[in-house]
């Protein structure tokens, strides 16, 4: 698999917060949103081809039984079935994080955990609805599943209101997650999420706003932290 980094980390964002993780990031995307927070792992030239047992073994080292898959986009890694499934036969737990424009039904069996986004406006990709409707409608995948919006204007917002009305009949309380764009040359717009919560209350929405803890704690430049 083409490999970007393999590193230990605290989970920084979406519904698993704070958990200790290993974090394989792979490197290689499609999609290439505008305000991508880790644009060094969308060019495959800066990855390594790294075998299957050799990142099992890594992860080996790290000793935690919690692990992200994530990117670029990992659905276009051929071996990523592969790695799950060893992965899971030796008791670990999977996490995979991908962009909500690809489906694959063997992948996301196999996986525990369902991290994926919904393209909102700014990211200038028009987001995938077919995939999603097909996520949230498989019990077998809504039972493990997050779906992530950045939010970046009033317009990101608006669409994450069109969006749950779309879907809310298939979406579970709070299912359906706000992360405030944070970009990484700049400072968090403190004003901004002050903005975006005053929003879901004033509209009573059953969606969670939660802000990059990783950015936080070690500023937003900082890599596989």
């Amino acid at each position: 698999m083409r490999i970007y980094s393999i590193f230990k980390a605290i989970e920084g964002e979406g519904s698993e917060i704070g958990i200790p993780k290993t974090f394989i990031r792979t490197v290689g995307c499609p999609v290439k949103c505008k305000n991508c927070d880790t644009p060094e792992a969308l060019d495959v030239r800066q990855g390594i081809e790294i075998p299957v047992d050799q990142i099992i073994q890594k992860v080996e080292e790290f000793g935690l039984e919690c692990i992200t898959i994530t990117g670029g986009e990992p659905l276009i890694q051929k071996n990523l079935y592969l790695l799950i499934s060893l992965l899971k036969k030796k008791g670990y737990y999977t996490t995979l994080e991908t962009s909500g424009q690809l489906f694959d039904k063997e992948i996301f069996q196999v996986t525990d955990f369902l991290s994926v986004d919904a393209k909102t406006p700014s990211t200038g990709v028009e987001c995938n609805f077919k995939v999603h409707e097909d996520l949230l409608q498989a019990p077998s995948f809504n039972n493990k599943l997050q779906i992530k919006c950045v939010v970046n204007d009033r317009v990101d917002f608006d669409f994450v209101v069109y969006y749950y009305n779309r879907f809310k009949k298939l979406l579970k309380p709070n299912q359906l997650i706000i992360t405030p764009c944070w970009e990484v040359e700049k400072e968090l717009n403190r004003d901004f999420v002050k903005k975006i919560v005053k929003l879901v209350l004033e509209n009573n929405l059953p969606i969670r706003v939660i802000i990059q803890q990783h950015k936080i704690i070690y500023g937003p430049r900082a890599k596989n932290v």
